[in-house]
Order: structure tokens, then C-alpha cells, then sequence
């Protein structure tokens, strides 16, 4: 193509270290521009700089000439052009703070006027004419920093492509008066020395120069399908790289027409990409699918992708290593100190901070880095280590300073490393000086681009190594086409030391001078090199490590709670595996109002508490950090109370296990790299999976205004017995309940050996309950005690083997007026009864149903039970209805005191009267009052029995007062004394309860003389006058001293 030929020298890349960018030495000039380019006896043709803002194939990135130069307060900026005439503003120029400069043009300053005057260069300030010395544009700089420099052409339309006749480089040439190119720039900087001035070399540079080298017309000059006779461009270039290197480059007469030179780290890459290089040549159809492919070197330096920058001369050493100035973000970097690319030490760091240990989200390659240049990192399994697998590299940038490296913990298949330890080798090697320099739609490059990186001290060639990989590229035909690159592939993946740029700089198009159609045509061709710092390798071993965590069951001892009642909770937490683990959190969140009496752990011999329960009260929480090997299971048996302000109804109680840094649990795992385990509501809801996680579980319980209490309805006894020889699979027995309001309990006594239910219709659990591991069909035993200890291993004996009682069955089964079951056991003949789950680590696993339960009308229950071998049942089911709770009972006892043993009452001695005050409830009774009218109301002696003395008649406490009562003249009279007392309370709701009277507990029988049935309960002690006669014996046993 004639028109669109674009040679884009793209960028090097910066992996470690950065580069430099000139080819050639040129002698001591006066001016920094196109006299750089095309100095005395140059070959080839003239390329013109463009200087518009229209896109196309050629220029994908155009600008209006842009260039940058780092000026310092005191110095002057020299500025000038061939476009620029008369008084005509061709030039602009924008300080360090992105403002426009105004700019004289007086006197016809700031041109160029033809080639002599380009080799001769700018006056320096007060210089006299001469020489063919021209007059620039001087600006006082004022402010250090970096200025922008735009140059205009002669057209006043910016957004054309009017273009200028072929000249040769060497040539004389005149400044088209409609272009929107330039035949000659000079961007100079003088610095005044006393009173003297000189130039500043190495000042000036640019992201992207786009050039246009009309060579093609053939010998004739008419033939526009061949180029011109040594026509290539042969512009030469220092590049500075971001990490401090310099590079000489040498276009060496390529020919592309219209190009754009520029150089960055990354070359092309995939869109969406930006920060992998493809390390390939790419095809170019048109400008938007470079753009796509390519940093765009307009803007400021974006992740990994870094624009070098291109200067005339070698790079000022004495320029700062960043500046603010007229680009974009307003600050860059300038002559960075070239850095090292040797690493000294490597260290692996879980994501999460636990050091050679990693999860599922990988772990941290660490190392500390001069340069910021590109890593490459491969990590292998040890020839002698357990655990195999394919080798991993690892590509990206670094940072100056510390880098922390991701690796998501696979391997080179994708595959996460396997759960366990592994003897791994990690290498680790920087590159930097990453330079690429694409041609697009670039036909012939008969003698190749030659790339030189230059020494420390800028004297001398250290490599002048270049790759490419072309295998992408479309063939050609030779004839008339010219050669295609040989080889293809000539990239550090196979040759790893690279070709001589000198030798062959990436050559195509050999015997051709045809201007369409050769390898390069429409094509972008990389061409790239770098340098590698010395590899250094470490040894680890990494433990890789996951476990599946579980709460594995929350079990309340009663369904419901009230004041003076208390609740345990049974909570059963296990690692699956497969590692083991240490310091994984525990919590046991409890709702406000409710406080730890008692807590127990269990080790089930093999967890361990590494910090125990502790408890905070800002959260309700009770957290400890556990050490669970693989497999184990540990519980918690904590007993909690219920306060008075505690609200009324439902209550949620939650467990939860939370994995340690670096563990991976496969339902319990954040996918965020930057958030460690905290949380472990946060590690469930965001575990990139969609089904919830078994780290938490919840149980609901009710706190009631006051206690419920039952008494049986109508119950039904049943057994069976059968021998090895019975014919049938099942044996069942049906019992007909009436409606009650408080469920039905069915009491097991005798179990051989497994049993089921039907209420109403559904079945109490999905599954045949089996308490038997012998002649059991799979899975065996399917229930357990939720405190985790399990049949025939932490009980008695086999199930057969043990009895209940009525007070405590064997089993028992609660179902609640609302159809929810519950199921208890005891470990022991008639021992205490435990709460039981069924397991979840068998399969099929089983489940209570929720069942229905009348509570008007009848109740249909079929006791069902497999027949395998021998098979018995022994049980009463009843159902149970909600009545008042029993609150408290008085017994007043009196005992005459025969103070002189004379057999005879007298005036003045004294009857010693007992009262005994039980809690015959369910409830604890507060306010406790016992009245007795003649003790003179009400009692305030000091009873004896408040054992926790908190002035509460706690359930099961027995109070006893003790009072003397002297006798009158009319007791005497009387025969005795008769007497009742009685006793009132209140509930934990401050209600007062119904108040009882005293019974006597030796009472007269009511054919004694002294019985008076209008006082059938009251107490009678009896006093003797001078005759005495006894017809009940109790009376006797009345009077003490007889």
C-alpha cells in the first residue's frame, strides 16, 4: 500500500529493568530534531513529520508533532520549524502546568528555511546571524519541569493528510506551503554558564513520532507500485527506558511510507489484555485493530504497559528521575538510574499471612526488586517430594521495592496442589530493558532494525539481541513478493540467546522492491528484546491445606425456656478433613437475655480447646479457637438461664466454625484476596458457590411467661415379643389417643431393636430408627446422642441389653402440640435421659417429619418395627394436656411442751408448732408469706431450707419454721388448741399466686370426740385438764414429756 505504509516501532517492553533508545553517535550539534535525524551524508529518503489529528492505517495514534522537553528555571527554550513564517503561530508551547505560553513571532523567528539551515542549527541566545544559523522562538523558562511542544504544518485544517514530494534525506527541500507535514523541527535547550550560553543535549523526546517517507515511484520516479533507489528511511534514536536503560536504534532504510515510530514494554496483546504481551506478530487491517492490540502511547503509562520515551541524543544524566510537566497526569518519569535485576532472597506467604502454608486462594511469592521490571516464575515439584506435579510459571510485572506475587496455588494443569505437605522449588528470574518495536504495514526491511543496549556508562554495546515470532503472519510468494523472515520463529521461547540485530535485525522482503503485497503488507511485525538478571531457586516445603468444617448439630435440651428454668444446648462441631487444623473458631451466639450457668467440652479424644470459651458481652458471643486433627468431632454441653427482662417468645441460638488463615474450606472461603477469615457469615455468603455452607447452624427455643405443666390423658400400654421364627417383616400395634393440647409422649421401656411411628397418617421419620449395629441392613445405627457419644461404643450395652423406667424409659419421644419431635435416650439402665439426633454421616440420612396432632378430636398412632431376628417392644403412649403448675403445699405439725413434767397444761407453757412449706412445681415461688392468725399473722422468723439463700422457694426446696405459742386459760378450757395457717406467693411474673392452707400431717380421725368438722384440716393439739383421757394414739405422741 502507497499511502497507508505505517513502520509503528512499538514499544519494549519493561519487565525489570528499562532501556535506552539511539543508534548511532552523532557529532556535537545545535539543535535536537530533524538535524538528529538526517545529519551530514545521510542515505536514504526524507521523512516528514506529521502534524495532524486524523487516523489511519499508518498513523493509528496520531498527534499534532507532540513532543516533551525538561527544562530548568533560568534556562531558555528554543523553538523552530520550517513551517513556521512571519508572524503566523505554528508553534505552541505549554508549561509544566498545562497552560498555553504566548509566544512571540515577530521578525520572521522560529523558522527553518531550508536544509543548510537545518545542519547549522538555532542561535544561542545573543548570538549573532551567520553560518546559516537561524532565529528561534526563545522562551524564558521560569518554572523546572516539562514543557509540550505542538507543531502545526502549513495547512490550517488539522484533521486532513496533505502530504509532501519525495526528497532525499540529504537533499535540499522546500516546506510545501498546504501540508500537514514538516521537512524540519528543533526543539533546543541553552543553559547559561556566567556569562556564557551553551546547549543542553539529551533533553528532548517523544512517545510516538509519525513520519511519512514518500519513496515509492521506482528509478523513474513514475512508478508508483516499486520504491525508489536507496529511498529507506534511515533515522537513528536513543531510547530510555522506565527501569533506567538506554538503547541505540537504527531504522537501517526500511521501507514503509508512512509510518509511526514507537517503542514500548508490551508490544501487542490480546484486547482486554493490556498487561500480556503476545509476544507475536499481529495482521493490521485497519488503524481501530491496532488500537485495540496496542498501549496507546498518547497516554500516560496504564498497569503494566509502560511508553518508553524516545530522545534525539543520549538522555540528560543530569535530568531528575521524575518531573512534573504538560503531561498527561501531570507528573512522569525521566533519567532513572539503571537498577539491578538480581533477587536476593524468595519467601511463600499464604494469601491470608501464614508463612509455606496456602488455601484455595493461593499464597504470595515475596521478594524485594530495584527495578520494576518483568518476573518470570516457575514453581516445581522436588524430584524426592511426595506430592507431583506439572511445573507452574508465573509472568507479570514487578514493583520497585517489595513484591508480593500472586499464585493461586494450581499447578501447570490448572489442578490445585493436592491436600498435604509438598517439597517445592520455586526459580525466579527478572527481566527488564523490555523494548518492542512494531512495523505496521511496513513491505520491505531488506537490512533489518538494529537494536543496540548500551553499557552503564553509555561507551560501549552490552547486546544488540533481537527476537520475533511471525508464524501468525499470512505466506507470500517470493517472486514477486521477496523473501518471508527466516526464521519464523526466532522468539526467546526458541532461541532462548536471540539473533544479532547486526547480523539479522529481523529482515523480510529480500529481492523486492515492490511497494504491495510483500510479507509486511498490512501486517504489524514485532520485533522485541530484553535483558535477564541471574535466576536464583529456593527450596520449600509448602503445606497445602483443606478442610471441610462443620457444625454438625445444635440441640436444645427442652423446646421452650422460662424464668427460674434452665436450658442446655448440646453442640456438635467436626472437621471432615482432609487436613488436619488448628485454631479454627469456635462461637456459640446467644440472644440477650440468656446466661451461661455451666459449660462443658469434650474432646471426644482427639480436639483440642487451644483458647478456651471466652465470652463477649458487646457480641452475646462465646468463642474458643479449636485444634481438630481430620475426622475429629468435639462437643459442647453448655447450660444457660433465662433473665426476668428477658422479652417473651422465639429465641435464636447459632453455632458457627470459622476455618484459620491459609485453610481452604470448600463451602466456607471467601473468593476476595485482600479479606482473611473473620467472618464466618461473610466466608459462607461469599463462597462463590450456590448452596449455603455447614459451618453455621441456628436452634429456636421459646422463653414462656411461666412454666407449662402436663398431666397424662388416657394412656395405653402395649408390648410385643417375637422369636427368630416369626414369618413376618413388620409388627405393629395401633393406639387411639384423644385430642389433648399438649402433644403426646410415648415412653420405650424394652427395645430390640429398632422402631417407627404413624400419627395421623405420617410417619416420625423418614427412615426405620436403628439403635443395633448386628443383622442391621445398611447404613447400621442411625441415631445418636448429640453430645456425640454413640450406641453399643458409650452406652451400657446394645440396646437390647438395657430397661427403662416409668420416671426414665429407655427411650422416650416427645411430639409438641404443633407436630415438631423430639427424641431422648439413656446411655444406662433407667439412667438420665440424653437428647438424641440422628446422624448425618450415614446415608441415607434420616429425619423427623413434622406430624399432626389433634388437639379436639382423635389421634390414630401406629408403633410399627422391623422383624429382624429377635424382636420386642415395651411402652405406653399417652397423651398429655397443659394444666395449672402446682406451686407449693403447708403442713403445720404442734407439739405441746410439758415445761414441769407434770402431765397438766398451765398457763405460760408452750406449744411448739413446725411448718413445712414444699414446692411441689414446677416453678420457683417468690414473696414466700405464712400466716398464722394466732402467731400473730405473719411469720417472720427465719426459716430453715433456703439453701442458696436468695430468698426464693426454688423448685424441690423445703422450708421449715419453727415457732412457740404460750398458752391461755381458755386453751386450757378448750381441751386445745386448733389452728390453721397459710401460705402465698408470687410467680417469676410478679403474679400472685393462689394462696393454700395448712394441713395437719397427723390429723384427727373423724370419729375422735375432738374432731369438729367444721375445721376438718386445721391442726389440734390437745391440753390436759385433771383428767385425761386418750382415744387416738396420734394424740398421744402430741405431748411431749409423756
Amino acid at each position: 500500500m502507497i499511502h497507508k505504509k505505517l513502520y509503528i516501532n512499538f514499544t519494549f517492553k519493561v519487565w525489570i529493568l528499562a532501556a535506552l533508545f539511539f543508534l548511532s553517535a552523532i557529532p556535537n550539534l545545535y539543535a535536537e530534531g530533524s538535524r538528529d535525524l538526517y545529519p551530514p551524508e545521510v542515505q536514504g529518503g526524507r521523512a516528514y513529520l506529521r502534524a495532524s489529528t486524523s487516523p489511519s492505517i499508518a498513523f493509528p495514534f496520531p498527534t499534532m508533532a507532540t513532543h516533551y522537553v525538561y527544562a530548568e528555571a533560568g534556562e531558555r527554550i528554543a523553538l523552530a520549524s520550517s513551517a513556521q513564517t512571519g508572524s503566523t503561530n505554528r508553534i505552541r508551547l505549554y508549561g509544566p502546568n498545562n497552560s498555553q505560553i504566548n509566544l512571540s513571532f515577530s521578525n520572521g523567528v522560529g523558522n527553518i528555511p531550508n536544509r543548510a539551515a537545518e545542519l547549522a542549527g538555532p542561535r544561542l541566545p545573543g548570538q549573532s546571524s551567520g553560518s546559516n544559523r537561524y532565529a528561534p522562538i526563545y522562551h524564558q523558562v521560569t518554572q523546572s519541569g516539562i514543557y509540550r511542544i505542538e507543531f502545526l504544518g502549513t495547512s490550517t485544517n488539522f484533521n486532513e493528510d496533505k502530504r509532501m514530494s519525495y526528497v532525499a534525506a540529504n537533499a535540499n527541500w522546500s516546506q510545501s506551503k498546504e501540508s500537514h507535514y514538516l521537512a524540519a523541527w528543533d526543539i533546543s535547550v541553552a543553559k547559561q554558564s556566567v556569562s556564557s550560553w551553551n546547549w543542553q543535549k539529551g533533553r528532548v523526546y517523544t512517545t510516538v513520532v509519525n513520519l511519512d517517507n514518500p519513496s515509492y515511484g521506482g528509478t523513474s520516479g513514475r512508478d508508483n507500485s516499486t520504491f525508489r533507489p536507496n529511498s529507506g528511511f534511515f533515522g537513528k534514536f536513543k531510547v530510555l527506558t522506565r527501569d533506567g536503560y538506554v538503547y541505540n536504534v537504527d531504522n537501517n532504510g526500511n521501507q514503509g511510507i508512512s509510518f509511526t515510530f514507537m517503542v514500548n514494554n508490551r508490544g501487542f496483546y490480546e484486547p482486554g489484555s493490556p498487561d500480556v504481551p503476545l509476544y507475536k506478530s499481529i495482521s493490521a487491517p485497519n488503524d481501530q485493530y491496532v488500537r485495540d492490540r496496542y498501549h496507546d502511547p498518547r497516554l500516560a503509562d496504564s498497569g503494566a504497559a509502560v511508553s518508553q520515551k524516545i530522545f534525539y541524543n543520549l538522555p540528560d544524566s543530569n535530568m531528575p528521575e521524575h518531573s512534573i510537566g504538560a503531561v498527561p497526569q501531570g507528573e512522569t518519569w525521566l533519567r532513572v538510574v539503571e537498577t539491578s535485576l538480581d533477587v536476593d532472597v524468595i519467601t511463600v506467604e499464604g494469601v491470608e499471612g501464614i508463612r509455606n502454608q496456602l488455601g484455595k486462594k493461593g499464597a504470595f511469592i515475596k521478594f524485594y526488586n530495584e527495578s520494576g521490571g518483568d518476573f518470570f516464575i516457575t514453581i516445581k515439584s522436588k524430584p524426592t517430594s511426595v506430592i507431583s506435579f506439572p511445573e507452574r510459571k508465573l509472568h507479570g510485572t514487578s514493583v520497585i521495592g517489595e513484591n508480593k506475587i500472586h499464585w493461586d496455588g494450581k499447578d501447570g494443569a490448572g489442578d490445585l496442589l493436592p491436600n498435604g505437605l509438598a517439597d517445592v522449588e520455586i526459580e525466579l528470574k527478572l527481566r527488564g530493558a523490555e523494548v518492542h518495536f512494531p512495523y505496521i504495514d511496513m513491505e520491505l526491511n531488506h537490512n533489518g532494525i538494529i537494536l543496540e543496549l548500551l553499557s552503564q556508562d553509555l561507551n560501549s554495546v552490552r547486546s544488540d539481541k533481537v527476537f520475533w515470532d511471525d508464524t501468525d503472519i499470512r505466506a507470500v510468494i517470493s517472486n514477486p513478493f521477496g523473501t518471508m523472515t527466516s526464521p519464523r520463529n526466532a522468539s526467546h521461547e526458541v532461541i532462548p540467546n536471540g539473533v544479532s540485530s547486526n547480523t539479522n535485525g529481523h529482515l523480510w522482503g529480500l529481492d523486492s522492491n515492490r511497494t504491495q503485497g510483500s510479507f509486511g503488507d498490512e501486517q504489524g511485525m514485532d520485533t522485541w528484546t530484553f535483558i535477564e538478571g541471574d535466576a536464583i531457586s529456593t527450596e520449600f516445603e509448602v503445606d497445602v491445606k483443606h478442610a471441610d468444617l462443620e457444625i454438625y448439630s445444635i440441640f436444645p435440651s427442652a423446646p421452650s425456656i422460662s424464668l427460674g428454668e434452665e436450658v442446655t444446648y448440646f453442640i456438635t462441631a467436626k472437621n471432615n478433613g482432609p487436613s488436619d487444623v488448628s485454631g479454627a473458631r469456635f462461637s456459640f451466639i446467644v440472644p440477650k437475655g440468656f446466661n451461661a450457668k455451666d459449660i462443658s467440652f469434650n474432646t471426644n479424644d482427639c480436639g483440642t480447646e487451644v483458647q478456651p470459651l471466652v465470652y463477649d458481652k458487646n457480641t452475646g458471643t462465646y468463642s474458643s479457637l479449636l485444634e481438630l486433627p481430620d475426622g475429629c468431632e468435639i462437643y459442647y454441653r453448655i447450660t444457660l438461664d433465662v433473665e426476668a427482662s428477658t422479652s417473651i417468645g422465639q429465641h435464636e441460638f447459632t453455632a458457627t466454625i470459622l476455618r484459620p488463615n491459609d485453610v481452604t474450606d470448600p463451602d466456607a472461603t471467601n473468593q476476595d484476596l485482600k479479606v482473611s477469615p473473620t467472618d464466618p457469615f461473610y466466608e459462607c455468603d461469599n463462597n462463590g458457590l450456590a448452596y449455603a455452607c455447614n459451618n453455621i447452624k441456628t436452634s429456636t427455643i421459646e422463653n414462656r411467661a411461666v412454666s407449662l405443666c402436663y398431666e397424662l390423658v388416657a394412656g395405653e400400654h402395649f408390648t410385643w415379643s417375637y422369636s427368630n421364627s416369626y414369618s413376618g417383616t413388620t409388627v405393629a400395634e395401633t393406639i387411639t389417643q384423644p385430642g389433648t393440647n399438649g402433644g403426646f409422649v410415648f415412653d420405650i421401656y424394652e427395645l430390640d431393636n429398632s422402631f417407627n411411628m404413624e400419627i395421623n397418617g405420617v410417619v416420625l421419620s423418614s427412615y426405620e430408627i436403628e439403635f443395633q449395629s448386628n443383622g442391621t441392613p445398611a447404613p447400621g445405627i442411625n441415631i445418636e446422642f448429640v453430645d456425640g457419644d454413640q450406641y453399643e461404643t458409650d452406652t451400657e450395652g446394645a440396646i437390647w441389653q438395657m430397661t427403662g423406667t416409668t420416671e426414665n424409659p429407655l427411650i422416650r419421644v416427645n411430639i409438641s402440640p404443633s407436630g415438631l419431635v423430639h427424641m431422648y435416650g439413656s446411655k444406662t439402665s433407667g439412667g438420665e435421659l440424653y437428647p438424641l439426633q440422628f446422624k448425618q454421616d450415614v446415608s441415607p440420612v434420616n429425619y423427623f417429619n413434622t406430624v399432626p396432632w389433634n388437639a379436639n378430636s382423635e389421634n390414630i398412632i401406629v408403633v410399627t418395627q422391623n422383624v429382624v431376628g429377635a424382636t420386642l417392644m415395651n411402652g405406653y403412649g399417652s397423651g398429655q394436656n397443659i394444666i395449672p403448675c402446682r406451686t407449693y403445699s403447708l403442713e403445720k405439725d404442734g407439739v405441746f411442751n410439758d415445761e414441769n413434767n407434770d402431765g397438766l397444761a398451765q398457763v405460760g407453757e408452750t406449744i411448739t408448732y413446725t411448718l413445712r412449706v414444699d414446692n411441689v412445681g414446677d416453678i420457683d415461688i417468690y414473696n414466700l408469706k405464712v400466716t398464722d392468725v394466732i402467731l400473730g399473722g405473719e411469720l417472720n422468723e427465719i426459716p430453715i431450707g433456703d439453701d442458696n439463700s436468695d430468698g426464693i422457694l426454688n423448685k424441690n426446696e423445703v422450708w421449715v419454721y419453727t415457732v412457740l405459742y404460750s398458752i391461755t386459760q381458755g386453751d386450757i378450757d378448750n381441751k386445745g388448741v386448733y389452728n390453721i395457717a397459710s401460705v402465698s406467693g408470687q410467680n417469676v411474673l410478679n403474679e400472685i399466686l393462689d394462696p393454700e392452707f395448712s394441713t395437719d400431717p397427723t390429723p384427727l380421725d373423724i370419729n375422735d370426740p375432738n374432731y369438729d368438722p367444721r375445721r376438718p384440716n386445721h391442726t389440734f393439739v390437745p391440753l390436759k385438764g385433771r383428767t385425761l383421757v386418750i382415744t387416738n394414739p396420734n394424740i398421744y405422741h402430741k405431748v411431749r414429756g409423756n
